[in-house]
């Protein structure tokens, strides 16, 4: 027995079953298989896979096949043997003895076992009176691609992963930003939620219908049909939340700014230049006939054939660098914003709108007047020296060293230039009251023989001084030590803590196989 497959058909399939047959570690053994059914009388090829979520099956038109067959076999290995073959011409598929025989013209490129047919996951059969089913547009595709890219990632919110599609049209939101299209998908009985995974990411052929049905006391399933395949999964149970208030008004929206495609494309390149481990947010100023963007690192670019309609101008707000990406992906030339109060931005122009948030303007304070001060008389503080005619003595001084300060001349006038003490002669007052805090150390023996008796026993204040700095020096290096020893222990700590949320990690991903193996 036979089958003669076309090289880009056979890749082209095996590209998006491996994305549900070759999963490194699967729940279930029969996951990890491709089942391969062949009719000689029709003269088609047809391969499937499947898993507890998905199941995906792909019809080669241009097969042939000299006798009817159903053989299983691993989807890993043939996706190996067929590797670095070209694209170009047909693959054989013979098989003999329990095995498949992989030739390209008379090259064998390998032999893979067979697996039984029981092995094989069982393809959902589509009910012929589905609840409903609808013609999709021609560009569907692209649709749900950009929906995509603003749903969320977070696995704990399953349905913000997910793509509404209501009879109204297709929307996805994160929390922070939405989009949506409007589509004339009134057929659909209901909204439902589809998780737009890899695999219909890499299905490359045109969709044509979609089509709903409900199993009773079960989940709603959805099958999709292409030109050559058809996808079947379980839409996301759950009510998508209520999208529609969080779009602003167009009573609310003030200022309208215009970019033609020349400005779109030098903004493009801008915004994909952004250092987000900086900040990811940029300044968006807007002017008279001009639109100004600045990142956090001080670059700019000016938009100056950008049309600004209202508005109170100028106006800075500061958005993610991310979302005015997005308006330019999405293909929008139409910003509409608020310039007077805190509201949602909405990106028009292009197929639907996108809706987001800037960050909170900041309010400007009105500035205050100035105050003009009078100048004071003269005012002699506590260290300064006491006039001639004062009737009460100045205090005494305590003697903390051996010298003295001289006493100024009583005749001197007091002036506030003379009475202002400069900062440096005030740092070194402070200064040396620390260094008189150390506690005097005993002074060390001499070892040098000396010829005075006094000038061994008696030190230089500069001496005095180097052994205090040596035992501060000292202290310093134990406190050294001691930092060092807690950062070894904060490190210990953190990679024990690493350690538990791994273990955790590891945990949860064995409970939901025992979920999904359980069917709950």
């Amino acid at each position: 027995m036979k089958i003669i497959i076309p090289k880009t058909e056979l890749s082209e399939a095996l590209c998006s079953l491996s994305r549900i047959a070759c999963v490194a570690n699967p729940i279930l053994p029969a996951t990890r298989f491709v089942r391969i059914q062949a009719d000689a009388k029709k003269q088609s090829v047809v391969l499937s896979a499947g898993d507890l979520d998905q199941a995906l099956q792909f019809t080669l038109p241009n097969a042939k096949a000299d006798a009817d067959v159903d053989i299983t076999v691993s989807c890993a290995e043939l996706k190996n043997a067929i590797k670095g073959c070209g694209s170009a011409g047909d693959l054989t598929f013979a098989i003999q003895d329990e095995k498949l025989i992989v030739l390209n013209h008379e090259l064998q490129l390998g032999i893979l076992n067979l697996a039984p047919q029981n092995d094989a996951y069982p393809f959902p059969a589509v009910p012929k009176n589905t609840d409903s089913q609808i013609i999709l547009p021609t560009n569907f595709t692209s649709f749900l691609a950009n929906a995509q890219i603003c749903t969320s990632t977070d696995p704990t919110r399953k349905i913000l992963q997910g793509i509404c599609i209501a009879p109204d049209g297709v929307t996805s939101s994160n929390g922070q930003n939405l989009y949506h299209v409007p589509l004339p998908l009134s057929g659909l009985p209901s909204a439902i939620i589809l998780n737009f995974n890899r695999t219909l990411c890499s299905i490359r052929q045109r969709w044509l219908s979609l089509a709903t049905w409900k199993v009773p006391e079960g989940p709603t399933f959805v099958a999709i049909r292409g030109e050559h395949f058809l996808y079947v999964t379980k839409s996301v149970d759950g009510i998508f939340p209520n999208w529609r208030q969080v779009v602003p008004e167009a009573a609310d929206l003030d200022c309208a700014i215009t970019l033609p495609e020349a400005d779109r494309e030098l903004l493009k390149r801008f915004l994909e230049l952004v250092e987000t481990k900086t900040s990811e947010h940029v300044a968006l100023t807007v002017e008279e006939n001009c639109l100004k963007v600045i990142d956090a690192t001080g670059r700019t670019v000016h938009l100056n054939n950008a049309e600004v309609k209202g508005g109170q101008l100028p106006c800075t707000t500061h958005v993610k660098a991310e979302f005015l990406l997005k308006i330019v992906k999405f293909g929008h030339d139409t910003l509409t914003m608020n310039t007077r109060d805190n509201r949602a931005m909405k990106a028009e122009g292009g197929a639907g709108f996108y809706v987001f948030m800037g960050c909170v303007r900041e309010e400007k304070k009105a500035a205050k007047p100035e105050v003009v001060q009078q100048p004071e008389k003269e005012q002699v503080p506590a260290t300064a020296v006491p006039q001639a005619n004062s009737p009460i003595p100045p205090p005494a001084k305590e003697e903390s060293t051996s010298t003295t300060t001289p006493e100024p001349p009583a005749a001197l006038p007091v002036t506030v230039a003379q009475i202002t003490i400069p900062t440096t002669n005030r740092e070194e007052t402070s200064t040396m009251q620390n260094i008189a805090m150390i506690p005097r150390l005993p002074a060390p023996s001499a070892t040098t023989p000396s010829t005075s008796q006094d000038d061994s026993t008696d030190l230089s204040p500069l001496e005095e001084a180097n052994q205090y700095i040596e035992a501060l020096r000292d202290e310093v290096k134990g406190l050294g030590e001691r930092l060092n020893l807690a950062g070894r222990k904060l490190k210990e700590a953190l990679l024990s803590q690493r350690q538990m949320e791994r273990r955790y990690a590891s945990t949860s991903r064995k409970l939901e196989r025992i979920r999904q193996a359980s069917g709950f």
